[in-house]
């Protein structure tokens, strides 16, 4: 988080601690903070035709979701987080789960009219390997069938599509602090928040202070997003180049061009992922292996099966807002060195 955020969250844990849902004044504080998070949160993202409403979790939200909208049989791709899968699995009859591309598109040619599907569930672009989904296709196939989108690493980073029912995301996708989930559905539905909660919090207690650095974190991003995510695109562009003609034996995997501009996943053969991440993190640098689309990121990747790509010895890289272009130099540098120092450890 920034420090315009951290202070927010500071600010609000000071101001607005009460319950909203009570009538003295600190509650009346506390539900006007909440109030004007929300209001701000949703001129940020360009929301205006949908009620926003905020939970803890991706799980929550689609849990909350799932309640809300018929769900008896759910059309999804196999490259979803595991928690969409579970969840759809566990509240639908009836789960179409479609395969995807070598790249990691859900491939729309598998869909059959038959299935008669009540929703829809398909991720903006997969936050693994970055490969944006066809959503804009799936929802004219399947015109009237809700649709809900999981933005997960999406806002303030590509032009969301059109065709959403339902979109959720997480708050530290965008600079938010974690712990906040936003869940913004289109006016057409008529939702209204449950008797249990309050000011559009879904479940439990809710965490103005995290709601409030969320705003914040929202309100730099219409100004500055498009530049930054060009820079990023380019940035991943020139480093999957310098990959591919630099180290032997690499994978790169997910769409080159239609993706999110701040992801690169590759698999190097021969080397254990585990290593790689700790050889770096020695070195100042922070990456990810194994699923980013599963709480235990131990496993091997689901969303490199369905794709036929390698499992082991993947490596996520994720440009942070804001990054630094000497970083992604360094980061080019010791990928070469790194990697051959993994491979020759183990004997390769």
């Amino acid at each position: 988080m920034g420090e315009s955020v951290r202070a927010a969250w500071s600010a609000a844990a000071g101001l607005a601690w009460s319950d909203p849902a009570r009538l003295h004044h600190p509650g009346r504080t506390a539900s006007l903070v909440l109030d004007q998070a929300r209001a701000s949160l949703q001129a940020s993202l360009a929301l205006a035709d949908a009620d926003i409403f905020f939970t803890a979790s991706t799980a929550s939200a689609l849990t909350a979701i799932f309640e809300r909208l018929p769900h008896r049989v759910v059309v999804t791709g196999a490259v979803e987080t595991q928690i969409t899968l579970d969840t759809a699995a566990l509240q639908a009859s009836t789960v179409h789960v479609l395969p995807v591309t070598g790249t990691g598109a859900v491939d729309l040619s598998t869909l059959d009219p038959s299935w008669q599907p009540q929703l829809a569930v398909l991720q903006v672009a997969n936050a693994e390997v970055g490969t944006v989904q066809p959503v804009e296709d799936l929802s004219r196939q399947l015109a009237g069938v809700p649709m809900v989108c999981d933005a997960t690493a999406c806002l303030g980073r590509i032009v969301l599509p059109k065709s959403w029912s339902v979109l959720f995301a997480s708050a530290r996708d965008f600079g938010g602090p974690a712990g906040v989930t936003i869940v913004a559905a289109r006016k057409s539905l008529g939702w209204s928040a449950p008797s249990a909660s309050e000011r559009g919090w879904l479940g439990g207690f809710p965490d103005i202070p995290a709601v409030a650095a969320a705003a914040i974190a929202a309100e730099s991003l219409p100004a500055a997003w498009q530049a930054e995510a060009s820079r990023a695109h380019q940035a991943i562009a020139d480093l999957r180049q310098r990959i591919s003609d630099r180290i032997p034996d690499v994978d790169l995997v997910g769409d080159p061009e239609h993706r999110l501009p701040h992801v690169l996943t590759f698999s190097a053969l021969y080397c254990p992922g585990e290593a790689l991440v700790s050889e770096l993190d020695r070195a100042g640098i922070f990456v990810a292996s194994g699923s980013a689309c599963t709480a235990d990121t131990r496993r091997p990747s689901h969303v490199l099966a369905a794709m036929g790509a390698l499992t082991g010895g993947n490596l996520r890289i994720s440009l942070p807002l804001g990054f630094d272009s000497q970083d992604v130099d360094r980061l080019a540098e010791l990928l070469v060195d790194t990697i051959a120092k993994v491979r020759a450890d183990v004997g390769y």
